[in-house]
């Protein structure tokens, strides 16, 4: 048997571990609230600003830019990665491939997957743009420009009145 004393001072040792920090810590429900507050926006650029582990070419890396800024962003980039379903991922693609490029489609769906495959590898989302079936195949061009044709696109550029960062 516990005295009335005891059991008040045990009680009040338990009420104190309640309010302390550490016992209310919990890892899970800490990335599910970090999840839900991530934006797809958000989450992209974590995965940009990682670039440097992952040695993206500069090419790369704009390419990525231009995906996200002219496909990704006005169709879900205020939303929570984690409620981006594979249908909101699908008419990105489809979108690109209506402006007739196949081949910038699947590029779309690439930067969409990777910057979800960044999320995942850190616990935070799922991957909506896991399997979309890639819409071409990629092949490279065996034409490059002569040495004529590049001079009147380096002089066209330069009478342009484009800005210096333009040109």
């Amino acid at each position: 048997q516990m005295s009335l004393a005891e059991a008040r001072r045990r009680a009040m040792e338990e009420r104190a571990k309640i309010t302390d920090p550490r016992v209310l810590a919990n890892p899970a429900r800490d990335r599910r609230e970090t999840s839900a507050a991530t934006t797809f926006r958000g989450l992209a650029e974590m995965r940009l600003a990682a670039v440097g582990r992952d040695a993206l070419a500069p090419s790369t890396l704009a390419h990525y830019r231009q995906c996200l800024v002219r496909d990704c962003f006005p169709a879900f980039g205020d939303l929570p990665a984690c409620e981006v379903r594979q249908s909101d991922v699908v008419s990105i693609v489809e979108a690109a491939a209506s402006r007739g490029s196949l081949v910038h489609a699947d590029r779309v769906r690439a930067v969409a997957s990777s910057v979800f495959a960044f999320g995942i590898g850190r616990g935070l989302v799922p991957n909506p743009a896991a399997g979309i079936a890639q819409r071409s195949t990629s092949i490279p061009r065996d034409r490059v420009l002569t040495d004529s044709e590049l001079g009147i696109i380096l002089r066209s550029i330069g009478q342009s009145g484009a800005s210096d960062e333009m040109k």
